[in-house]
């Protein structure tokens, strides 16, 4: 998908992912992978 992106110049705005047994807060290994820094980080809660 990324590769995908860049050859078509389009522009990632946000990364969606969901913590189905924890609260809505990045974890250590979030944070450590939160490699886009102009992205937007949105984390749904599933408790």
């Amino acid at each position: 998908a990324i590769r995908d992106m860049r050859e078509n110049n389009h522009t990632m705005l946000a990364i969606f992912h969901s913590h189905p047994s924890s609260p809505a807060y990045p974890s250590a290994k979030d944070m450590n992978l939160a490699f886009y820094e102009d992205c937007i980080y949105v984390i749904v809660s599933l408790i």
